[in-house]
């Protein structure tokens, strides 16, 4: 299998096991606050974000900025595990490296 592959395929893993941690620390944490609690910080959450919206070009600048920070977090996992496979290994992406031709 081709280092880069490997690379992206861990880096997705990765990504997606932060991110579950992420959900449980969340749900754990809302769970330790209590009901009551809970609800009165949804409340906050609901009157500064929901009630009184930013303006659309807020929101499309915060969603640019928040998939390149993503995508560029995931492409940079993926050249750091491609990088340290290949030394592992001492494989290559080209095919023609391999055969000696």
């Amino acid at each position: 299998m081709k280092p880069r592959l490997i690379g992206k395929i861990v880096s997705a893993i990765i990504i997606a096991i932060l991110f579950a941690l992420y959900m449980r620390h969340d749900h754990v944490k809302g769970g330790q606050m209590g009901r009551e609690a809970f609800l009165a910080k949804e409340g906050v959450r609901f009157d500064r974000h929901f009630a009184n919206p930013d303006p659309v070009a807020v929101d499309v600048v915060a969603s640019f900025i928040m998939f390149g920070c993503v995508f560029g977090g995931y492409e940079l996992l993926a050249f750091i595990g491609s990088t340290l496979v290949k030394k592992a290994g001492g494989a290559t992406d080209n095919p023609t490296d391999a055969s000696g031709g």
